[in-house]
């Protein structure tokens, strides 16, 4: 009995227990405006990326795809820890609170065989991760001095001074950087879209439409959310409106790979590489 290919026996009790623990710290938040909505939508985007996740990952074990969705629904829980009423989880949950946005680019890149083709997937990837991880550490370090609402958050364990330079320049950095990030993932998925053959697009072109649309609210977010403030309604709308949709859609894909290698069709995706010229195409 293996971790591959029995993946539930392990990460659905730790999803309970997670989803439990997010519910606590959630509701008895001292600084948390709107703990119920906080709750039900954390858990809803998380679960559901596990539950996919552990499908697809006990129907295709050999794929990375279904083990990537069930990482991102944990990367989801570790910005719960940002509700907490103590400093080591809350600042935990600042410094990793982004990190599933970066998981979530890995699983769109590497949709549908669960591998990164390519060194510019790889780079992407790479800068996707390091980006969620050193901006919100220096974010932190140099924070604008606000409190939270209603009661002042705890203490910032990273914090070095409320330096208005400091946060401004990290601000702009991190903000042009991840939307660079953004963009060149969407040209990316764009690129590949129109090097796949007519059979690779059918499984490509919901995850796709549903992927390219969160990142770009994710990106519009990003832009937003330091200059006007309306980001924050703009990052949850995408949350709701299309992260919730893509686990769902990514198992269909998946398992639809599974069929098409049942019916006959697994040579059509070995044997067609990523850059396919239409003469190799012809030729499969």
């Amino acid at each position: 009995m293996t971790l591959a290919r029995r993946p539930w026996l392990y990460f659905g009790p730790a999803a309970l227990v997670a989803g439990g623990i997010a519910v606590v710290l959630a509701l008895t938040s001292d600084h948390e405006q709107h703990p119920a909505v906080a709750t039900a939508l954390g858990l809803f985007v998380s679960w559901s990326f596990i539950f996919a996740g552990l499908i697809g990952w006990t129907r295709r074990p050999k794929n990375k795809t279904g083990m990537l969705m069930v990482a991102v629904g944990f990367g989801v829980f570790l910005g719960s820890l940002g509700e907490a009423n103590h400093s080591i989880p809350y600042t935990l949950g600042a410094l990793l609170g982004s990190l599933f946005i970066a998981v979530f680019i890995h699983l769109l890149l590497a949709y549908p065989s669960g591998e990164l083709i390519g060194r510019k997937a790889r780079t992407l990837v790479l800068a996707s991760y390091v980006t969620a991880l050193v901006a919100p550490l220096l974010d932190s370090m140099f924070p604008e001095r606000s409190t939270c609402k209603p009661h002042a958050c705890p203490d910032n364990l990273v914090f070095v001074s409320h330096n208005h330079a400091a946060h401004s320049a990290g601000t702009a950095l991190w903000t042009a950087a991840s939307v660079v990030l953004f963009v060149a993932t969407f040209a990316f998925l764009v690129g590949r879209w129109r090097r796949a053959t007519p059979t690779l697009r059918r499984i490509l072109r919901p995850v796709y439409l549903a992927g390219g649309l969160s990142v770009v609210l994710l990106a519009v977010g990003f832009i937003a959310t330091p200059f006007w403030g309306f980001g924050d309604t703009v990052v949850p709308i995408a949350l709701i409106v299309t992260f919730t949709a893509v686990p769902f859609l990514f198992l269909a894909g998946l398992l639809g790979t599974t069929m098409a290698r049942g019916a006959g069709l697994g040579a059509i995706f070995s044997g067609v590489p990523e850059r396919a010229s239409p003469a190799k195409c012809r030729k499969v």
